[in-house]
């Protein structure tokens, strides 16, 4: 395991005047808080918008050795090593990112069945992108507005210096602007979020996920193939 770096990020000052953060031990698996979904995004002013990644939902830990979650609580660390190195050499002594795992294709679109298809010893495109931070060398953020806490994240990720974890980026403004912008570029679609809002686990009607029709459409057989799984 790489030694740790002792360099004090300034995201971990920032975080410590925060209201709402708490002093605490390193978490274990924290429920995801998870967005509900909606024909149409959310109007008017206060809400951050996230292009939606089509990719697998990963809760990231830095704590001794990386875990890498899944949204149930399975740890991925050792079917994805290649990004377990790249946690394991993140600039903290104890983390937490909440994010989706994505496979970029050669376009540097997302390519979901590349995920899954990309063999754990090449994941040669497997990119994490991180939306949010949970934890940060002896914190916990997750009391903090989400504005407070994407302003600690963006502070941490300038300390980053890795081609395998990145930072997903939010606008603000008429979520309809940015859900046809996300049409106009193939992706998924948007999730738009409460600016004020703390990390709550569950679903959550301040997370609202909307997804482009031309998207839904070419995936409709994906679509119908997860609910099968489901109704078993």
């Amino acid at each position: 395991m790489p030694r740790r770096s002792t360099h004090r990020s300034p995201a971990r000052f920032i975080a410590r005047t925060l209201a709402g953060v708490e002093i605490a031990p390193a978490p274990g698996f924290i429920e995801p808080c998870t967005p509900t979904l909606r024909k149409a995004p959310p109007k008017g002013e206060g809400w951050l918008h996230e292009i939606k990644y089509d990719g697998y939902r990963a809760q990231v830990h830095f704590d001794q050795r990386p875990r890498i979650y899944t949204g149930r609580g399975h740890d991925w660390a050792d079917r994805m090593p290649i990004i377990a190195r790249a946690i394991a050499a993140l600039p903290a002594n104890a983390i937490v990112l909440d994010g989706e795992i994505v496979a970029l294709d050669k376009k540097g679109m997302p390519s979901f069945p590349d995920v899954a298809k990309e063999p754990a010893k090449r994941g040669a495109r497997i990119v994490y992108f991180a939306f949010d931070l949970l934890y940060l060398d002896g914190f916990d953020l997750r009391g903090a507005a989400l504005i407070e806490r994407k302003r600690v994240l963006r502070e941490f990720m300038k300390t980053v210096f890795s081609e395998r974890i990145g930072c997903c980026d939010h606008m603000e403004g008429e979520g309809a602007a940015v859900l046809e912008v996300a049409c106009k570029m193939g992706l998924e679609g948007i999730v738009s979020k409460r600016a004020d809002a703390p990390y709550r686990s569950g679903k959550r009607p301040e997370w609202i996920k909307t997804k482009s029709e031309a998207w839904r459409e070419a995936n409709r057989d994906r679509g119908q193939m997860f609910e099968r799984r489901k109704a078993r």
